[in-house]
């Protein structure tokens, strides 16, 4: 038998707050993804790497997206992103 131990991912709203890129090579990047929620009793910032790859003005997040995550209630660092729920307009005309 496995000793594994299923995770209970819990679901919160969160905010992109900052994202980075972290350069790759041949003009690619590796997106790193950081937002704030809350988890019932704190404000956490989460961190997480988008993946793919993909151009500096290709961003699939930008700071003031709107998130769904899955959260672990025991591990707070442990965060996932589940799905973006309101792209801010990336361009302004």
């Amino acid at each position: 038998m496995c000793g594994c131990k299923t995770v209970d991912y819990k679901p919160a709203k969160a905010v992109v707050t900052n994202t980075q890129h972290r350069h790759w090579g041949y003009g690619y990047y590796k997106l790193e993804v950081y937002y704030k929620f809350f988890n019932g009793t704190d404000s956490i910032i989460g961190h997480w790497t988008a993946s793919g790859k993909e151009r500096i003005y290709t961003a699939k997040y930008i700071k003031g997206d709107s998130l769904i995550i899955g959260f672990n209630p025991n591990d707070n660092t442990d965060t996932y992103i589940s799905k973006k729920i309101y792209a801010k307009p990336r361009f302004k005309k």
